[in-house]
């Protein structure tokens, strides 16, 4: 859910910033997002490239080496345990739907989701999330993935209204303008939103997303290419996560995703521009 419904989006202005290195960029202007108040803070967005997102090649090359994950979820093996790669605490399918072995889990839009394990976010003040997916149609405001709490706190039942409370989300799409792929980050709900947004329109591709939460900014990634960028005013430990979930939003009034995930990563940090463009590169299957 998050941010107004069925009002064309809120009030504040998207702020657009066109980044240049070395003379204009020729991929044009980067949608950098906004925030819910109707005041827009100075943004340090750092040196992007038109080469993909990819920051100025003074940057020492050992910064854009990923670094292994805290958590690596691949859906491989059979059944509903969604095995964590790093040896942490598995995740649940839960809706019906089962791993088959292919190492891509399909979510039906109706009931299925993933429940990863509580405490992902748990002292925390920097985070990024890495998917590999792709969605297969459906309407805004469904969530590739919603790390939070709602109203009735953990694990509501199906069925039961819930709002969201406090959550880390990304959602393909918005009632906001640019109304694509977006990161929606709150610890009091709809009101005190902080919202990236972005112009990207996922296509039924399996394609590569990333949010990556530092102690200053909430940067959104497609790709391997920086498209939104937004002061990140919501403390991340203020965030409670009782729920961490693919597929389902905090939101009981939000649609649930129909999609297939073949893989996703958590850092206990925010990675730089440079090593989401190189974990692009490398694609899924790279371990």
């Amino acid at each position: 859910m998050g941010g107004a419904r069925g009002t064309g989006g809120p009030s504040a202005s998207t702020l657009l910033v066109g980044l240049a290195m070395m003379g204009a960029c020729s991929s044009g202007p980067i949608a950098l997002g906004r925030l819910e108040d109707t005041t827009t803070p100075a943004l340090d967005s750092g040196t992007v490239s038109d080469s993909g997102g990819i920051p100025d090649a003074s940057v020492d090359a050992a910064l854009c080496d990923p670094p292994a994950p805290s958590r690596h979820y691949a859906f491989d093996g059979l059944g509903t345990e969604v095995i964590d790669l790093r040896g942490g605490p598995s995740g649940q399918v839960v809706g019906g739907a089962t791993l088959d072995g292919s190492g891509v889990l399909r979510l039906d839009g109706v009931d299925d989701y993933v429940d990863l394990p509580n405490g992902i976010l748990a002292g925390l003040t920097e985070v990024s999330v890495a998917l590999w997916v792709r969605r297969l149609g459906g309407p805004g405001y469904t969530r590739l993935f919603d790390i939070g709490t709602g109203s009735l706190g953990e694990d509501p039942p199906a069925g039961a209204s819930t709002v969201g409370r406090s959550y880390l989300a990304v959602t393909p799409g918005t009632g906001n303008v640019p109304s694509g792929l977006a990161v929606l980050m709150s610890a009091g709900g709809a009101p005190s939103e902080v919202v990236a947004l972005s112009d990207v329109v996922l296509d039924q591709e399996r394609r590569f997303v990333v949010v990556a939460v530092s102690n200053a900014t909430v940067s959104l990634y497609y790709e391997g290419a920086l498209v939104a960028r937004v002061p990140r005013t919501v403390p991340l430990p203020s965030i409670v996560d009782h729920n961490a979930w693919l597929g389902r939003s905090q939101y009981s009034a939000d649609p649930y995703l129909t999609a297939e995930y073949s893989d996703v990563r958590i850092w206990t940090m925010a990675l730089p521009d440079c090593a989401v463009h190189k974990l692009h590169a490398l694609g899924p299957d790279a371990r």
